[in-house]
């Protein structure tokens, strides 16, 4: 079953910092603690299984999509948009789940919630640096 869902963060930070921080995939377990890296990167979306993600096309300063696969593919889009001091950052996950509606739905609360916890992260990241 496909599911689909859009998540926003703000981080008091321009753009290019932001994006920098984004395009250096194997740095994503340094402000995201459901992220892995021995090699690749593992994103623990919910779920017993990870994804694994590669970038998949950038865009610079202003987002890059991620491709994922695994058990289950779909993609993890970041988007940005410059605001007054800082920039928003938008999640587009777009996933397809095993399993029924229900069971699909579960999956999609699961993944935001981890998206959102990464989003927490990279904003204290981002903000804790000068």
């Amino acid at each position: 079953m496909h599911v689909a869902a859009h998540d926003q963060g703000y981080v008091e930070a321009a753009a290019t910092s932001v994006y920098g921080a984004l395009a250096d995939v194997p740095g994503y377990p340094r402000w995201w603690r459901d992220a892995r890296w021995d090699g690749r990167l593992a994103l623990r979306l919910g779920g017993r299984a990870a994804f694994h993600a590669r970038a998949e096309r950038h865009r610079p300063d202003v987002g890059l999509v991620l491709a994922l696969g695994g058990p289950r593919t779909g993609s993890l889009e970041w988007h940005l948009e410059p605001l007054e001091d800082g920039t928003i950052v938008n999640a587009i996950l777009n996933l397809h789940l095993t399993g029924g509606r229900r069971r699909s739905e579960r999956g999609l609360m699961r993944a935001r919630i981890r998206i959102h916890r990464g989003l927490v992260g990279l904003k204290h990241a981002l903000e804790a640096t000068p």
